[in-house]
């Protein structure tokens, strides 16, 4: 196989992250603003089904949807995917900002030098 086809087989696993709106065009944020509010992602692991799909590019096992709200970042809704009965496949359900029973839930202040996407 040699060294070039050790290189050839090696591969990274791209991360999911959570998800922007802005003008209709969807964007991966680099940022992570459920991880940086304690008290939210706390709130969200006791919250979330256990069952959820997992993966190596979703460590957290869901993906937050932010729009921009009065210049903030605003959490519009929570994805999740379970298993459907056959194992094989899933389906994706949909959480909303109001089921946490917290009200709006906007991102933490940003420095200007941190990239959101």
């Amino acid at each position: 196989m040699g060294l070039w086809g050790c290189l050839a087989s090696l591969h990274a696993t791209a991360c999911q992250g959570d998800e922007i709106v802005v003008d209709g065009e969807s964007w991966n944020l680099l940022a992570e603003p459920i991880e940086m509010q304690e008290t939210l992602r706390i709130a969200l692991d006791k919250f979330l089904p256990e069952e959820r799909i997992w993966s190596t590019s979703n460590w957290d096992g869901y993906v937050g949807h932010w729009v921009i709200r009065n210049n903030r970042l605003c959490l519009e809704k929570i994805t999740i995917q379970l298993p459907e009965a056959d194992g094989e496949k899933y389906f994706t359900v949909i959480y909303w900002p109001e089921t946490l029973n917290m009200g709006q839930i906007f991102a933490p202040s940003l420095r200007r030098t941190e990239k959101l996407f």
